[in-house]
């Protein structure tokens, strides 16, 4: 509907395409991935889209686990390869003590599922923005952290590199933005291919 901004994030593999609407409001009655959900204002949701023939069919909409926290904005970065989806940003209980992470969705038999939450070590409550940008190459993934601002102490912005050993995903490196320019947006936008980011 009008508000979701939907489309504010895209991510094509093959016949798949997934829009994001970092703004959609869940309703406590409408159900997903089998939970039902109170309100959430600005919650945000994912939805994929899928080609067959000459049409575009809408096969799922993905969203975040429940959140106690305002404004999650699930959805607002996405990276799609070989039937996963790596979205961002989540605010709520990820895990390991942390408010923030990025969710990667795998599709299954049973529909879309979560496989993975990528937590950053450094950034427990979203003060860096984490997942404001995200991109995945097999068993690495990316995630961009643009923070709110920037002076010595406070980096512009952030990179975190992720590695999946056998099932489990974990932070392998992160790269902070020049502290000297004053100005954020580091991270903004991520991009990975093999060894390349």
């Amino acid at each position: 509907k009008s508000g979701d901004s939907f489309g504010q994030s895209v991510a094509v593999d093959g016949d798949l395409v997934v829009a994001g609407a970092p703004n959609h409001d869940l309703p406590a009655e409408e159900v997903i991935n089998g939970t039902e959900r109170r309100t959430c204002v600005d919650c945000g949701a994912a939805y994929v889209f899928r080609r067959l023939g000459d049409f575009w069919v809408e096969e799922a909409k993905l969203a975040a686990p429940r959140s106690a926290f305002a404004q999650p904005r699930f959805g607002g970065a996405l990276a799609a390869e070989d039937g996963r989806v790596l979205v961002g940003p989540y605010r709520g209980n990820c895990g390991l003590g942390s408010n923030v992470c990025a969710l990667l969705l795998t599709l299954t038999q049973q529909g879309w599922r979560e496989e993975a939450r990528l937590i950053p070590a450094d950034d427990r409550d979203g003060r860096y923005r984490f997942g404001a940008a995200v991109a995945f190459d097999g068993d690495r993934a990316i995630v961009g952290a643009t923070s709110q601002g920037c002076s010595e102490v406070l980096p512009c912005g952030k990179v975190y590199v992720f590695q999946r050993a056998g099932a489990n995903w974990s932070q392998r490196a992160l790269f902070p933005g020049n502290m000297q320019g004053q100005v954020a947006g580091f991270g903004s936008f991520v991009a990975l291919q093999g060894d390349w980011a």
